[in-house]
This record gives structure tokens, sequence and C-alpha cells, in this order.
């Protein structure tokens, strides 16, 4: 019997309030956790929750993050550069996919 798909929501405060909004269940196959906090940003991921994230070992990763990152002396290059090196940590952790999504 093959194991259950482990799926990760990773994000801001978004995903806090979808995990809130939906009982914390997507009703889809497989195991979904949320991991999220308010304010969290791309270039600063919090150390804790990705270490936690990592410790799940998920197949599939849903990054939501970006939007936190926008102020008046960012640039989108520097974005895109965190959020490709959150996507590399992901997988170097044995994450098989790792998708970057903004709600």
């Amino acid at each position: 019997m093959a194991s259950s798909r482990r799926i990760a929501i990773f994000g801001d405060s978004y995903v806090k309030r979808l995990g809130r909004h939906c009982n914390y269940d997507l009703k889809m196959p497989g195991e979904l956790r949320f991991f999220a906090k308010g304010g969290m940003t791309a270039a600063r991921p919090d150390v804790e929750l990705l270490q936690e994230l990592k410790t799940f070992q998920p197949h599939v990763v849903v990054v939501v993050l970006g939007g936190n990152d926008i102020c008046t002396s960012s640039s989108p290059a520097d974005i895109v550069s965190s959020l490709l090196r959150l996507q590399t940590q992901l997988h170097e952790a044995g994450t098989t996919r790792a998708f970057l999504q903004h709600l």
C-alpha cells in the first residue's frame, strides 16, 4: 500500500486565514497541513515554521509569500530571488514539488 501524499501550504496571514476558514481541511486526499505566520516574507521566512515544515516532509508544498516583501525599497528581482531560494531549500529537504502562489 502506497503511503499517503503529504501536502503543505506555507505562507503568511492569507494562509492562516484560509486554514481557519476551512477548519484546516480542504477536503482533498492525503494529509494536509498549514504552516502560516502573519507578516512573514519570502526574504525572511520564519525559521521555526520552516523547520516544522521540513520535519513534516511534504511531497508537495504550496508557498504563498511575496506580498509582504513589496515596499518602496524592494525590487521584483529581489522578491523572485527570495522565492527561488526558498524553493531550492524545500527541494533540498526532499520536497518533490514546490508551487509558488499568491492568493
